[in-house]
């Protein structure tokens, strides 16, 4: 593997075929643990229609996880790949993206409502929504990472009206609802250890997933808001756990803000 300064590079291309992901969209998310939080995202583009994707300059020294998901322009959606603690100036060369396959290959869509009051009135916040899954590390420890949304979500809402506030809603609150496009099945993960890294196949069984959710003080640059200003949801509508599979749409349990501002 190369090196390309302090940035990161790489070509995803389809697992099956050694070829670049026809039509659709490729997004690339570079990833940091924020604590002993979940990764978040810091810095998110597209690969190009090559399979490229270049993030560059980077910090120095610091270390990355590199999250990819693709839909093709069949609709075909494709599981996650993740590589795991990737150092600025590293070209991780081809990256392979597994398709789903069988009767069902369409993403998963999450869509629920997020509320928002100040306790005794409705209060007017917003808010970013995402997915999150955990991967399995070396020595039996776990990283839960942070899923791009695909094209066509709406992962960042304005919490502001409660017009169309559904009955499940708290008294005195507005409400907002989000969509997430996401893979229907678990991540494949690889580990960058002396300058090499090799992808293991996507994990069998149950897959689960978690939604997150921040508040903030609109127009503030990201001064967060509500008590507490980020929650995690792990269960849907009916309170069983977030599980899904391709092609399928998911409500997750509703997430209520309260002592915003």
């Amino acid at each position: 593997m190369s090196t390309n300064d302090t940035g990161i590079d790489g070509r995803v291309v389809d697992a099956a075929i050694q070829l670049p992901i026809a039509g659709g969209t490729v997004l690339v998310a570079l990833e940091q643990q924020d604590g002993s939080q979940p990764d978040v995202i810091f810095m998110q583009t597209a690969a190009d229609s090559a399979g490229n994707f270049n993030f560059c300059p980077l910090p120095t020294p610091a270390t990355f996880d590199v999250v990819m998901v693709a839909i093709n322009g069949a609709g075909v959606a494709y599981d996650a790949t993740v590589a795991v603690g990737v150092p600025g100036g590293t070209n991780l060369g081809v990256i392979p993206l597994t398709a789903e396959t069988g009767a069902a290959t369409g993403p998963v869509k999450f869509q629920g409502f997020v509320t928002a009051t100040t306790g005794s009135a409705a209060a007017t916040i917003d808010a970013s929504v995402s997915t999150l899954q955990t991967i399995a590390l070396t020595g039996g420890t776990s990283l839960v990472i942070t899923i791009p949304a695909e094209s066509n979500s709406v992962a960042n809402i304005s919490v502001d009206s409660n017009a169309n506030c559904p009955a499940t809603a708290p008294m005195e609150t507005n409400c907002a609802q989000y969509t997430l496009i996401e893979p229907g099945s678990n991540p494949s993960v690889g580990i960058f250890s002396s300058g090499k890294i090799t992808y293991a196949a996507p994990t069998s069984g149950s897959v689960l997933y978690s939604v997150g959710a921040n508040a903030f003080i609109p127009m503030s640059g990201g001064a967060k808001d509500c008590t507490p200003p980020s929650q995690t949801i792990i269960v849907d509508a009916n309170g069983n756990p977030l599980k899904v599979s391709p092609d399928t749409a998911v409500t997750p349990k509703e997430i209520d803000f309260t002592g915003c501002s």
